[in-house]
């Protein structure tokens, strides 16, 4: 009997030792939930889900997460209404898709601006330069259209009758057009707009001064809210904690993602 005691002490103590060194053991033995999140690019307006990614963030809370470059904000509001993506972090479209009936709804918005930078040939010096000029946005209602249009009926010129604008896809994609003179300027984020720059092109207005146009955050389906709410609260907690950790980290972060 006195070694059968010993042998269960000896077990106790054991998987108290176990749990001491490795407190996260319990938490990596059980199935993380998938997790898709659709960005139209790998930029700041993504910032924090890869931040959060990189962090281990995601999966302290019990995620398996997927993040998923979409070309630009409609099918990314299309692919979460139809349930292949679990979110989208273009809040600008998928606000003008609410509007319009569609189930979708912003859960949270990251800024009430976007980084982008308006990126032109060195010969325009003024937004007032751009008539007659041809534009590059990501997609129709992107966050670069509409704040392209926004930019532009502000400084007195009408969309697509003073300005031509086109949809190409991503910032990869534009800067190539911009480079090979199909356009005349496009709205970049870093890295892109800083190898631009390098490249002798002008930047020219810095987005983050024309408010109005959220960026980033977390846009899903009405049914996924209806169903899945703790879910939804876990992923808004991630992304909250993600920007506070770039706000105490900022330089040491920006590096980290060759955004500096």
């Amino acid at each position: 009997m006195f070694q059968k005691m010993r042998r269960t002490t000896f077990a106790l103590a054991l998987a108290g030792w176990m749990l001491f060194i490795c407190p996260a053991w319990g938490q990596e033995a059980r199935k993380l939930q998938k997790l898709r999140i659709g960005i139209p690019t790998r930029s700041m307006s993504s910032f924090p889900q890869m931040v959060a990614l990189r962090q281990g963030f995601y999966q302290q809370e019990g995620f398996d997460l997927e993040l998923i470059v979409v070309s630009s904000g409609i099918p990314a509001v299309q692919a979460v209404i139809a349930g292949d993506l679990d979110f989208a972090t273009t809040g600008n479209v998928a606000t003008l898709a609410a509007l319009r009936g569609m189930p979708i709804r912003n859960v949270m918005v990251s800024s009430t601006a976007t980084d982008q930078v308006l990126v032109v040939r060195p010969e325009i010096r003024r937004v007032e330069d751009l008539k007659g000029k041809v534009l590059g946005v990501a997609g129709v209602r992107s966050i670069s259209d509409v704040s392209i249009r926004l930019l532009l009926t502000k400084s007195g010129l009408v969309p697509d009758v003073d300005v031509t604008i086109v949809s190409l896809g991503g910032s990869g994609i534009r800067l190539a057009s911009l480079q090979g003179g199909k356009i005349d300027g496009t709205l970049l984020s870093a890295p892109h707009n800083k190898a631009a720059v390098k490249m002798g092109f002008r930047e020219l207005f810095l987005m983050k001064d024309l408010r109005g146009v959220p960026s980033g955050g977390l846009a899903t389906s009405r049914r996924k809210i209806q169903s899945e709410p703790d879910s939804i609260g876990r992923a808004i907690s991630i992304t909250l904690r993600a920007i506070q950790f770039i706000k105490r980290n900022k330089d040491e972060t920006l590096k980290q993602h060759g955004l500096r």
